[in-house]
Protein backbone atom coordinates (compact mmCIF):
# COMPACT_ATOMS: atom_id res chain seq x y z
CA UNK A 1 0.00 0.00 0.00
CA UNK A 2 2.87 2.49 0.79
CA UNK A 3 4.50 1.67 -3.27
CA UNK A 4 1.31 2.56 -4.60
CA UNK A 5 0.51 5.57 -2.03
CA UNK A 6 4.04 6.90 -3.01
CA UNK A 7 3.91 6.52 -6.81
CA UNK A 8 0.17 8.32 -6.87
CA UNK A 9 1.67 11.02 -4.71
CA UNK A 10 4.95 11.50 -7.17
CA UNK A 11 2.48 11.36 -10.13
CA UNK A 12 0.30 14.08 -8.38
CA UNK A 13 3.66 16.41 -7.81
CA UNK A 14 4.37 15.72 -11.59
CA UNK A 15 1.31 16.73 -13.06
CA UNK A 16 1.12 20.50 -10.56
CA UNK A 17 4.94 20.64 -11.29
CA UNK A 18 4.20 20.58 -15.21
CA UNK A 19 0.52 22.92 -14.52
CA UNK A 20 2.73 25.25 -12.89
CA UNK A 21 5.41 25.58 -15.28
CA UNK A 22 2.71 25.87 -18.29
CA UNK A 23 1.28 28.65 -16.42
CA UNK A 24 4.97 30.69 -15.95
CA UNK A 25 5.43 29.93 -19.16
CA UNK A 26 2.28 31.15 -20.98
CA UNK A 27 2.60 34.12 -18.55
CA UNK A 28 6.22 35.15 -19.94
CA UNK A 29 4.41 34.47 -23.37
CA UNK A 30 1.69 36.28 -23.45
CA UNK A 31 3.07 39.38 -21.17
CA UNK A 32 5.26 40.44 -23.59
CA UNK A 33 4.14 44.26 -24.59
CA UNK A 34 2.97 45.35 -28.17
CA UNK A 35 5.73 47.90 -28.53
CA UNK A 36 3.45 49.79 -30.70
CA UNK A 37 1.36 50.43 -27.24
CA UNK A 38 4.54 50.76 -24.87
CA UNK A 39 3.63 54.56 -25.27
CA UNK A 40 0.07 54.38 -24.33
CA UNK A 41 0.54 51.55 -20.91
CA UNK A 42 3.40 53.43 -19.46
CA UNK A 43 0.31 55.11 -16.83
CA UNK A 44 -0.34 51.78 -15.99
CA UNK A 45 -4.11 52.43 -17.66
CA UNK A 46 -5.82 53.62 -20.46
CA UNK A 47 -8.71 55.50 -19.03
CA UNK A 48 -10.53 56.72 -22.36
CA UNK A 49 -10.23 56.55 -26.05
CA UNK A 50 -11.89 59.10 -27.70
CA UNK A 51 -12.15 60.35 -31.92
CA UNK A 52 -12.47 63.17 -33.52
CA UNK A 53 -12.72 64.34 -37.08
CA UNK A 54 -8.56 63.82 -37.58
CA UNK A 55 -7.39 62.03 -34.66
CA UNK A 56 -7.90 59.19 -32.00
CA UNK A 57 -6.95 60.45 -28.53
CA UNK A 58 -6.03 57.80 -26.16
CA UNK A 59 -6.11 58.99 -22.63
CA UNK A 60 -3.90 57.20 -19.77
CA UNK A 61 -2.83 57.91 -16.30
CA UNK A 62 0.20 59.36 -17.59
CA UNK A 63 -1.06 61.51 -19.66
CA UNK A 64 -2.23 62.16 -23.44
CA UNK A 65 -2.17 60.40 -26.55
CA UNK A 66 -3.03 62.19 -29.92
CA UNK A 67 -2.75 60.17 -33.18
CA UNK A 68 -3.05 61.54 -36.43
CA UNK A 69 -5.39 59.24 -38.52
CA UNK A 70 -3.82 59.70 -41.94
CA UNK A 71 0.15 60.25 -40.45
CA UNK A 72 -0.79 57.59 -37.80
CA UNK A 73 1.94 60.39 -35.99
CA UNK A 74 1.81 59.93 -32.38
CA UNK A 75 2.07 63.22 -30.25
CA UNK A 76 2.23 62.36 -26.74
CA UNK A 77 1.20 65.11 -24.01
CA UNK A 78 2.26 64.68 -20.43
CA UNK A 79 3.59 66.90 -17.34
CA UNK A 80 6.95 66.91 -19.19
CA UNK A 81 5.94 68.00 -22.49
CA UNK A 82 3.09 70.19 -22.10
CA UNK A 83 0.86 71.81 -19.82
CA UNK A 84 -1.60 69.78 -18.82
Amino acid sequence: MSNHYNQTNIYTMKKYLLLSLSFIFSMLLFSQQNPHWLYFSNGRHVTCIEEDANSIWVGTTAGLVQIDKQSMQKTHYNKVTSDI
